[in-house]
């Protein structure tokens, strides 16, 4: 083959190796294109995935304290109460035994005037003079 017709395929030959290389070499790059963009959106899937868990475990946090505080509430009310319902409960004890000691004195004091009217001869009452 003579050189006229040799460089001409050469040429070619050349031309389409550096075609080839340049669509590989942008494909390349295409490539590394979309592994990035395709990390750049799992590393925000993930973030907005531990921010809605963050969220959603200080909105745990939050209604436990609220249950707390409620809990704490109906604890102060019941041992409010059950102090109120003793502290009356005493009150009414006293009551009671002082009407008992009331009773029972009167009772006494009935029963000695008594056996002082019997021994007297005659039946004494509180209210005679």
């Amino acid at each position: 083959m003579d050189m006229v017709t040799c460089c001409p395929l050469i040429w070619i030959n050349t031309q389409l190796r550096i075609e080839n290389y340049s669509i590989l070499l942008l494909l390349i790059i295409i490539y590394i294109i979309i592994i990035i963009i395709i990390i750049i959106i799992i590393i925000i899937i993930i973030i907005i995935i531990i921010i809605i868990i963050i969220i959603i475990i200080i909105i745990i946090i939050i209604i436990i304290i609220k249950i707390i505080i409620i809990i704490n509430i109906f604890v102060v009310i019941f041992t409010t109460t059950i102090i109120i319902i003793t502290i009356v409960i005493i009150f009414i004890i006293i009551i009671i035994i002082i009407i008992i000691v009331v009773i029972f004195t009167t009772t006494i004091t009935q029963i000695i005037i008594f056996i002082i009217s019997i021994i007297k001869g005659r039946v004494l009452t509180l209210d005679s003079k």
